[in-house]
């Protein structure tokens, strides 16, 4: 497609080639092999790409809707690379350079793309809050921003491009207040313009957004909030490339509308980027590559003639296989075309086996209307599963499968401090209090690799759950407003009063409920044969069910898959060569071979931009009627009489619920998610190099939107409504009224009370500034935390008013602050000494970290357990250091044969060591060479004189002296 040639032979010169190699066994002759090589020769030069390259800037500006103009530079930016472009939109600058590799990536079925987005916080003017002050690992929001440009960018590469290409997005410039998305894939799509790499572009996206009846097209984050439907539209001239769109229980007639506005509005962007490529002071480039499909057409012919037997085999018995032995006869018969083919033709035989099962897939279910698992095209898998089948630990749990697809789901209920927090470009940090988090690992489709890794897969197939999801869940609100709602004065249930229980759930509001609880949903497929980022939103919304989210309604998901026949051989006389030319035969049959030679000179980009619309502006024929009437039976006259087997360039036919095989043969997929009510999100991308109208896109949207209908009702059948109430360990939070002196009194010198609290109750305490006092974690916790704060308010140095009959049936409790070195002189040896001081003060002393708490009936019992500990932390605290050779007296505190432990006067310790004794000439006669016994020198309880030698590098004190003499 990207190619101003293309190589045509006959179709029975490719069959009778596959035949001679692999029936019977010979090897191409010499003038077959020189022909070729000669031919190779001339599709590398042939091929050669010639697109535009800057050597000067220039920029174009189009309408960009309520942002204002959006402004493409190329042309002087990132010179190296192979193309750069600056996009802008107001005080919004993001750069885009891209770089393309010049050999061949081997094993790729696909061109290896790689797309990174990067969000600095310079372009905010802000200096990141991590440890380094700097940007680390990609974000959430960077990574679903790269995502979305490879999506939009990825099927306009050309087949059998297999070179590496770089697009790195840099957001210069921030503002804060509109989406990037839309900057950052008009920009990628200018600097592969501008590069010489083969694409098939422009490509332009814009957002849009229907807010009180109006359609505003590139709107501000401001316009966004509220709105009815959100739009994210990405696509060429011809049709789209990917669309992205969220909504709220939005009819299917509103949506496409949205969809054909939002095309409307990319022609302004599409005008601007095709002015820009079509200025003079553009120069030409080449870009020669080789694609690595080469031969394509003969390597599929010998894998069909490897395989063949076994691929008949397969098809006709593929409906009574189990989903298991299904994907093992399709990986013996890939790993048979695989072999043949390396064995015969220049290893290529990964794309080869791939396209030999796809083409087959399409044949079978052309000629019988049947799929490989036996069901008709329109036909989805039933629906199974349960919930509840975690224990009672786990809040909520399902297991949804569909066919040999299963997704296990759990939700987790959390507090207001679970939220999520991520540091953006947009401004303050984000408070997520809804999560959906998706992880696949290998074993789910029986193959190897690292497991528990952050996959970008996982990550947007999360990003399409959670915005499936979120317009049916309650209303989650931690806000000021909520709080001071929900607070009532900290006082003590009465008897006859049940005490209120936060985890019930109010829903007798005039819209969306509110519910107290941070959601996290986390969805599992573990076996995956196809939609299972479909079938995991169902799972998701079976699991909150179970965990007594009041949802409006369930959530489900379908999606459809088109196939066309664009690339699948009629029973012409003629095969096309994608990108190479290839005949075999005697010199003297070249002359049929139909050669277009290259034209120097030629606008490669006008040639793909103009075959890609030649190719959108076909007449498409939906053949799903025909298909389906096939699988019946029936037979349509004259009508299924000139419909071949094979699918022609502009049929097309759609598959509901397709398998895993059924979607790496797809062109194009759309996930629609919802109920029978409504839409709340839809997603749509081009697989493949193939333009697909708008008319089609709605064609499919239609077939998936009226399943919603059924999928709801099988759920239904499986879980019919939300649970009354949520799991009694779900951690809720209480909500009381209280003055600042009693904030002061709870919260204690330091924090010293309120950790005490927290460490004894085992529940979570925030005393805020509003006076409003917030108590979470479960109801046995919540209680007991309640139960200490009025006592302490009550009986404690803060509270008062309360009788002395009162005060003594209370509970006292004091917290100490102390340093990590005293614990163990608190506890003492074997804890001895802390057992010995609870003996004597008729004290409860427990110690966590730093904090030591005291807890007890009698306040002087408790006043008296806190002297205890404080004296021995004072002991134990170090004095001020002593000069050296200072003169000090202390008294013998213990002697070893090593040294003596010497106490000062003023409470300090240290060691007077052997070595730092000198004695006199006559001591030293009488020792000899026998060493010093300090037993000799001193005994306990002597007062003796010594000099401070100075501290040691743990902070011990040393004496010295020379005043002993040896007792006789």
């Amino acid at each position: 497609r990207c190619r101003p040639a293309v190589w045509v032979m006959h179709k029975r010169e490719v069959i009778a080639a596959a035949r001679r190699v692999f029936l019977e066994g010979s090897k191409l002759c010499r003038r077959e092999w020189k022909h070729l090589n000669a031919a190779s020769r001339r599709a590398s030069v042939g091929l050669s790409v010639r697109c535009f390259h800057a050597v000067t800037s220039a920029s174009a500006t189009s309408d960009a809707g309520s942002s204002g103009q959006l402004k493409i530079s190329v042309g002087g930016i990132a010179p190296l690379a192979d193309g750069g472009a600056v996009a802008s939109i107001g005080n919004n600058l993001v750069l885009v350079a891209v770089a393309g590799g010049d050999r061949v990536v081997r094993g790729k079925h696909a061109t290896p793309l790689h797309v990174d987005v990067r969000e600095k916080g310079s372009a905010r003017g802000k200096i990141p809050s991590t440890f380094s002050r700097r940007e680390m690992q990609l974000t959430d929001s960077e990574l679903l921003s790269s995502i979305k440009v490879e999506k939009a960018i990825r099927s306009l590469f050309p087949a059998g491009y297999y070179y590496d290409v770089s697009v790195t997005s840099s957001v210069l410039s921030a503002d804060g207040d509109r989406d990037m998305d839309v900057l950052h894939i008009n920009a990628a799509s200018a600097a592969l313009m501008a590069s010489d790499i083969p694409w098939a572009g422009p490509v332009a996206a814009v957002r849009v957004v229907l807010k009180a009846g109006e359609w505003i097209v590139n709107p501000t984050w401001e316009e966004m909030a509220g709105s009815d439907v959100n739009i994210l539209y990405a696509g060429t001239p011809s049709c789209p490339t990917y669309v992205e769109v969220r909504s709220e229980k939005a009819p299917r007639g509103l949506i496409e509308e949205g969809i054909e506005r939002a095309a409307e509005a990319t022609s302004a962007v599409l005008d601007s980027q095709l002015r820009l490529f079509d200025a003079e002071q553009f120069g030409s480039a080449e870009k020669r590559f080789l694609p690595s499909i080469v031969p394509s057409k003969l390597a599929i012919a010998i894998g069909e003639l490897a395989a063949k037997e076994q691929l008949d085999s397969f098809l006709s018995s593929s409906a009574s296989l189990t989903p298991k032995e299904r994907m093992k006869a399709m990986r013996e018969i890939e790993a048979l075309i695989i072999n043949e083919v390396r064995a015969r033709l220049f290893g290529v035989g990964e794309a080869t086996s791939r396209e030999v099962l796809r083409r087959a897939t399409r044949k079978h279910l052309c000629k019988t209307g049947t799929r490989l698992d036996g069901r008709r095209i329109d036909e989805r898998r039933p629906l199974s599963g349960s919930t509840a089948v975690l224990p009672n630990v786990v809040h909520g749990s399902s297991v949804m499968g569909r066919g040999a697809t299963q997704v296990a789901a759990n939700v987790t209920l959390g507090i207001a401090d679970d939220r999520k927090s991520a540091e953006t470009i947009l401004g303050e940090p984000q408070l997520a209090s809804f999560m959906v988090h998706s992880e696949e690992q290998p074993f789910s489709t029986n193959s190897f690799g690292t497991s528990f890794k952050r996959d970008r897969s996982d990550l947007f197939d999360g990003y399409m759950a959670e915005a499936s999801l979120l317009p049916s869940l309650p209303l989650i609100d931690f806000g000021e407003a909520y709080e001071e709602a929900m607070a009532r004065p900290l006082v003590a249930p009465s008897a006859a009063e049940n005490e209120v229980d936060s985890s019930k759930i109010d829903d007798n509001s005039e819209s969306r409920s509110v519910f107290p609880h941070v959601i996290r949903v986390c969805v599992d497929p573990i076996s995956s044969d196809g939609a299972a980022e479909v079938l995991s939103v169902t799972a998701g919304s079976a699991a909150l069910f179970d965990a007594g989210v009041p949802m409006q309604g369930p959530v489900v998901g379908t999606s459809v898959a088109l196939l066309t026949g664009s690339d699948v051989d009629s029973d012409e006389d003629k095969v096309c060569f994608k990108g190479s030319s290839l005949a075999l035969g005697d010199d003297e049959e070249e002359e049929d071979v139909d050669v277009v030679p290259s034209v120097k000179g030629v606008n490669m980009k006008e040639v793909v931009a103009a075959s890609m619309q030649a190719r959108a502006n076909r007449p498409f024929v939906d053949v799903s009627r025909v298909l389906l009437d096939r699988y019946a039976g029936e037979s349509n006259g004259e009508e299924d009489v000139e419909r071949r087997a094979m699918l022609t360039s502009n049929d097309y036919f759609l598959l509901t619920d397709p398998s895993m095989l059924e979607e790496d043969s797809a062109d194009a997929v759309v996930s629609v998610y919802g109920a029978s009510d409504g839409v709340n999100a839809l997603f749509f991308e081009t697989i493949r190099n193939e333009p697909v109208t708008l008319a089609v896109v709605h064609k499919m949207v239609e077939r998936a939107t009226n399943e919603l209908e059924g999928v709801t009702d099988e759920l239904l059948q499986i879980c019919p409504a939300p649970r009354s109430h949520v799991a009694p360990n779900v951690p809720v939070s209480d909500y009381y009224l209280i003055d600042q002196p009693a904030r002061r009194t709870i919260i204690g010198r330091g924090g010293e009370t309120v950790k005490a609290i927290v460490n004894e109750s085992g529940a979570k305490l925030s005393a805020k500034e509003n006076g409003i006092l917030v108590v979470s974690g479960s109801n046995e916790n919540r209680a007991k935390a309640r139960d200490m704060c009025i006592e302490l308010l009550s009986g404690g140095e803060g509270g008062g008013g309360k009788g002395k009959d009162q005060a003594d049936s209370k509970t006292f409790l004091r917290s100490l602050a102390i340093a990590k070195e005293h614990r163990s002189a608190i506890i003492g040896r074997g804890g001895r000494r802390v057992q010995k001081m609870e003996e004597d003060t008729r004290c409860s002393i427990s110690i966590d970290n730093d904090i030591v708490t005291i807890k007890g009936n009698n306040e002087d019992n408790v006043r008296s357990a806190l002297a205890a500990v404080q004296a021995i932390v004072d002991a134990e605290t170090p004095k001020e250091r002593l000069p050296a050779g200072m003169e000090v007296e202390g008294t013998v505190k213990a002697v070893y044969d090593f040294g003596a432990v010497i106490t000062s006067g003023d409470g300090s310790t240290g060691l007077l060591h052997f070595s730092s004794v000198q004695l006199t000439k006559d001591d030293k006669k009488k020792l000899g060479r026998s060493r010093l016994d300090m037993t000799s020198l001193l005994s306990e309880g002597e007062r003796v004189c010594v000099t401070v030698e100075g501290y040691d590098a743990k902070g011990k004190l040393k004496f010295k002296t020379n005043s002993l003499s040896l007792r006789p």
